[in-house]
């Protein structure tokens, strides 16, 4: 995300303005620079009778990339929290194509790579947490209506969650395939495979 960002040099400060003054201003011989982004102008009340106080203002106008941070260094492997990310702002050339912009899109994932605090996180530095890794043993699900069965199988393949996995049924030794619905939890396809229950089988 970029965003329009101004600069005051010197940087604003209080003034007095008389008790009777409405708050409206107006500029007066404002400047701009765009090739370098800098400008120059004059504010006053806009009554006409309330010239005593002016006030110059100049500055630089520039924009910025605001993009979600690691705040310290994150081992591979380590899961990234919500304290450990922030935004900062960045010149636009410095940032990647692939980089990553909001703090939604870090929390919960995993550092696919060591990174160091500060820098910009691309997609290709982190990776979706897995709730199922290989050869763990999982609850394989069927469901139809008015059926329900269940039964024991083991990961052939790491996941997460909704991703589709590869699993073994333990009974039949049968690889199939099956989406991640929880936690050690995986849904069976059931257009092309049929589960033989074991005592776990529940008929609705």
């Amino acid at each position: 995300e970029t965003k329009p960002k101004v600069t005051f040099n010197p940087p604003l400060k209080a003034i007095m303005v008389p008790l009777t003054f409405s708050g409206e201003l107006k500029f007066k011989n404002f400047t701009y620079n765009k090739f370098r982004g800098t400008f120059q102008a004059i504010i006053q009340p806009k009554e006409a009778n309330k010239r005593n106080f002016l006030e110059k203002l100049s500055g630089k106008t520039q924009t910025v990339a605001v993009h979600a941070v690691i705040k310290r260094g994150i081992k591979k492997g380590e899961i990234i929290h919500a304290s450990d990310v922030e935004l900062a702002e960045f010149s636009p050339r410095r940032v990647p194509r692939n980089a990553i912009q909001t703090k939604k899109q870090l929390i919960g994932m995993i550092a696919s790579k060591r990174l160091r605090a500060g820098s910009i996180i691309r997609s290709s530095d982190i990776e979706i947490r897995k709730i199922i890794k290989k050869d763990q043993l999982v609850t394989l699900v069927l469901q139809k209506p008015g059926l329900s069965l269940k039964t024991q199988g083991k990961a052939v393949t790491s996941a997460s969650l909704n991703e589709t996995i590869t699993v073994m049924n333990i009974q039949s030794k049968r690889v199939i395939h099956g989406v991640v619905k929880g936690p050690g939890l995986v849904m069976v396809q059931t257009n092309n495979y049929q589960i033989k229950p074991l005592k776990t089988a529940q008929l609705n």
